[in-house]
């Protein structure tokens, strides 16, 4: 049963991660979900893929919904861990499907209710239809859909965000650090979409911008001004997280944050700055 668990486990990591966006969350379902199989009569289990994908859906989405509450008292905006997916990563926290786990995607997942994310994960990333979500949810066929419909709408604005090639994310790295470390506020701006919003995540236990900063104006002089601020021990890195290449920042030798851009027509539409240290260790 061991074995047979540890051909699903990336699979079951990647389901309980996305609806998480939690890493040691996930984890810790992952091994629940080992604990529950291990002491379930073998023979009773006709299928231990869907089996196992019930037991962690169920867990996560108990998981999320007890979050809630954590997450409303939390200091600042709220963004998910971000997950190494280089050629180095630990197979044990892959993440199947790596390009359909964009930070910008597990950022907007935020903005969806538990239910809504649980269906929503199953069926845009594991293509469960409405019949298997609504078993494994313990929910009606009707409602599945319908928890679906809602979670594509709240969604749609944002999906076009999540899917950019890797050389055209490159493109936009590379214009947006030299423009950064340009200093000039107007270079910035060009770069930035007139609606663009910056999401800081200090957790309150590192400065950070405590709401949502929005605009082209003001994202830019944020950006201008934090880059001012940069210490000569402070140095950048572009790492493969959740599939695309993405900003980390060191200082004194240690991961300091990660800064996630999403880009829409070419400008910058969204960025995540995760500054808080809690989240960073999967990264360390």
């Amino acid at each position: 049963m061991t074995e047979e668990f540890e051909t699903y486990r990336a699979l079951l990591f990647s389901i309980a991660y996305r609806m998480l966006g939690s890493v040691a969350d996930a984890e810790d379902v992952v091994q629940d979900a080992f604990i529950r199989f291990a002491g379930v009569d073998r023979d009773a289990v006709r299928d231990a893929k869907s089996f196992l994908a019930t037991i962690v859906t169920r867990l996560a989405l108990d998981r999320l919904k007890s979050a809630q509450a954590t997450r409303e008292e939390y200091i600042g905006p709220w963004l998910p861990e971000p997950i190494f997916t280089g050629a180095d990563a630990d197979p044990a926290r892959r993440v199947e499907q790596s390009e359909a786990v964009s930070y910008a995607l597990l950022a907007a997942l935020e903005r969806l209710t538990p239910a809504e994310r649980a269906v929503f994960v199953l069926a845009e990333a594991f293509d469960f239809d409405h019949a298997e979500i609504a078993e494994t949810l313990e929910l009606s066929v009707s409602a599945s859909r319908q928890l679906l419909h809602r979670a594509r709408e709240k969604m749609t604005d944002e999906k076009r965000r999540f899917t950019p090639s890797r050389d055209e994310h490159l493109r936009l790295i590379g214009g947006f650090l030299e423009a950064v470390q340009s200093g000039d506020v107007g270079r910035v701006r060009a770069m930035l979409a007139e609606d663009v919003i910056a999401v800081s995540d200090g957790g309150g236990r590192v400065n950070a911008a405590r709401n949502i900063v929005r605009g082209a104006d003001h994202v830019s002089r944020l950006l201008i001004g934090l880059a001012s601020k940069a210490s000569g021990d402070f140095r950048i890195t572009i790492e493969e997280l959740n599939g695309l290449p993405t900003i980390v920042t060191h200082l004194g030798g240690r991961v300091q944050g990660v800064v996630a851009l999403a880009g829409e027509a070419g400008k910058i539409a969204e960025i995540d700055i995760l500054l808080n240290p809690e989240k960073l260790p999967a990264l360390r």
